[in-house]
């Protein structure tokens, strides 16, 4: 990283024509990023990259922030190397923010783990008390991967860059991870054979979220399409039930991303056709949780959704609740 320029380092002209390393589509209508934080708090933005494609070539640059009061983790350091000697100088998120945006224009943002991301900018612009510039459109390229790639063994950020063979990756360096998440994109792209990111997570069945211009306002980035639908409102086909399937008459709740790019909503319409019950939320009446795949950055410090949380405490007071892997809950389905 080159500490001498005040606001952020030089543009990189990272993408090589025709390397089997690099996709070939290039979608211009996005603009990948990232952050990293000092401390645990989402309102300590320490540095922000942005990846920008502009046709063959791409466009990555990296600002450093100063967080509140300069103050770092061990912890933090030790994961992307910054720390108060490297923003004692700089400008905070605010002030960043003027150059972020405009190299950003009417781009969708799209993060690995969008919700970490999202929740930094949003938390960060809150504790100045300040409002956003704009609004902006963002999507998930973790959750679309796990869509478009079922079977990967992993979709951590790394992991991906490394089997995918990244060149000049170095994890934890805003500048270089938003650049991967840019590839990720492209790739997924080129795999399915389409030119736009948004109408591909439109076309299947995602909802963009938007951060709004008051940072405590913000919609998320969904699996389900648009058009809210309730647990409650799911009914079975009586002529598929199955009074001797273990989910016959009884109650599920589902916590996390299903595998195999299974949305919830299908899930729970299957589980109804059995002659079973759905809800949205925990309660007495509950007789199954399905725990699958959990956002790492939507859990609490115990590592439990609020759904989980809620079947642990029903089990103190006397109201058990059996827990079931997404594996086992699939194989149940047929699925």
């Amino acid at each position: 990283m080159d500490n001498s320029a005040p606001q952020g380092i030089e543009d990189q002209e990272l993408y090589c024509p025709g390397s089997s390393t690099v996709p070939a589509v290039s979608d211009t209508e996005i603009a990948a990023i990232d952050f990293e934080t000092a401390t645990a708090s989402r309102a300590s933005a320490c540095s922000v990259g942005i990846a920008i494609s502009e046709g063959d070539t791409v466009q990555v640059k990296e600002w450093l922030i100063q967080p509140p009061d300069n103050e770092y983790d061990g912890f933090n350091t030790w994961i992307h190397g910054l720390g108060p000697q490297d923003t004692a100088d700089a400008p905070n998120i605010v002030e960043v923010w003027d150059e972020v945006s405009e190299l950003i224009g009417d781009r969708m943002l799209v993060a690995h783990n969008a919700a970490f991301d999202v929740s930094v900018l949003r938390s960060s612009f809150g504790n100045l008390q300040t409002a956003l510039p704009r609004e902006y459109d963002y999507a998930c390229s973790y959750r679309t991967a796990k869509r478009v790639w079922p079977e990967r063994w992993s979709y951590r950020l790394g992991d991906i860059a490394k089997d995918l063979e990244f060149e000049n990756f170095h994890h934890h360096n805003a500048g270089s991870d938003a650049h991967a998440v840019l590839q990720i994109v492209e790739a997924i792209l080129n795999g399915t054979g389409e030119s736009s990111f948004r109408k591909f997570i439109l076309d299947g069945g995602f909802l963009v979220g938007r951060v709004h211009l008051n940072p405590e306002s913000w919609d998320s980035f969904s699996h389900e399409s648009a058009g809210d639908w309730k647990a409650s409102d799911i009914t079975g086909d009586p002529t598929k039930f199955q009074p001797d399937h273990p989910f016959y008459h009884q109650r599920l709740v589902i916590t996390g991303t299903l595998p195999n790019g299974m949305s919830r909503h299908e899930a729970y319409q299957r589980i109804v056709d059995l002659g079973g019950d759905v809800a949205s939320g925990m309660s007495k009446k509950v007789n199954i949780l399905v725990v699958a795949d959990l956002d790492p950055f939507v859990i609490g410090d115990d590592g439990m959704s609020s759904k989980l949380r809620k079947a642990r405490d029903l089990a103190e007071a006397g109201h058990p609740v059996e827990l079931m892997d997404s594996r086992e809950f699939a194989k149940l389905l047929g699925a």
